[in-house]
């Protein structure tokens, strides 16, 4: 009886390996053009994908840090071509982002660009965005890391000068995922 209990759970895992579920990640990446047209489609732009074991070092706060910063720092440029005479300090107030906040994007743009080159030529999943916006790729379910580069919409940072990045971290468990991403100013 026990040897019969050890085969049974021995081809159900075997099973469980041979035919692992897979699943279609689907969606579309899209850059703001301008405030009247909108959203224009990414052509171009590449989805690139890692499961989260295999990654190298990878530090979602530090995105998450880096991209709060760089929005600031954009704010800031806006508003200071904007406002003219007003004095610097009072515009980096207003838009939130400090001479220390300014020498912290850049150590931050470096980590990041460092770790989106470590992962880039690793991921075993790659898409580019085509002529109608979307892509498509097939993986098995799992968590992973997903990198998206713009291939429109830059920043004037270390990490984004060829191309804005966003990370996300997922986990694939059905048979068909949506994931689309757009990219700001």
């Amino acid at each position: 009886m026990k040897r019969m209990v050890l085969l049974i759970t021995l081809i159900v895992i075997t099973s469980g390996t041979i035919y692992a579920q897979k699943c279609n990640l689907q969606g579309v990446v899209r850059y703001k053009y301008n405030e009247h047209l909108g959203y224009k489609i990414d052509v171009g732009a590449e989805v690139r994908i890692i499961e989260v074991h295999k990654a190298k070092v990878v530090i979602r706060t530090l995105w998450q840090r880096y991209d709060k910063l760089a929005s600031n720092m954009m704010n800031y440029l806006s508003l200071k071509e904007k406002a003219g005479g007003l004095d610097d300090d009072a515009i980096r107030r207003l838009a939130n982002f400090t001479k220390e906040n300014e020498i912290e994007l850049k150590e931050l743009s470096s980590k990041c660009l460092k770790q989106y080159v470590d992962n880039e030529s690793i991921a075993p999943y790659m898409s580019l965005i085509d002529s109608s916006g979307k892509y498509s790729i097939e993986l098995p379910y799992g968590s992973y890391f997903v990198f998206v580069k713009s291939a429109n919409r830059t920043r004037p940072s270390i990490a984004e000068l060829a191309g804005r990045l966003i990370l996300e971290r997922v986990t694939i468990d059905k048979p068909t995922q949506v994931l689309s991403f757009d990219f700001d100013y």
